[in-house]
């Protein structure tokens, strides 16, 4: 349910509902299908949360870093402050 709750606030562009699903202690879905599909719709704030979600810094601070480095766009990041804000945990 959730999995398909992750694809539909991506497709509508509900992005805080998209980030307190993905945030949420209680998210019960199928990441790797997540990810896929977030990245597919260009959600790469989000996808960088699935991959955290999933356990995988290194690829949360891979995309976050094409989002940083203008490779890609997504209005959604919260920027530079918040990418140094993960690094440092």
């Amino acid at each position: 349910m959730d999995t398909a709750l992750v694809k539909l606030l991506a497709d509508m562009d509900l992005h805080g509902e998209l980030m307190s699903l993905l945030q949420s202690p209680r998210l019960d879905c199928d990441l790797k299908d997540c990810a896929a599909w977030l990245e597919q719709k260009g959600c790469y704030y989000a996808l960088g949360l699935a991959h955290r979600r999933m356990g995988s810094v290194e690829r949360l601070l891979r995309v976050w870093s094409r989002i940083v480095l203008g490779e890609v766009k997504d209005p959604h990041f919260p920027g530079l402050g918040h990418f140094a804000d993960v690094l440092a945990e």
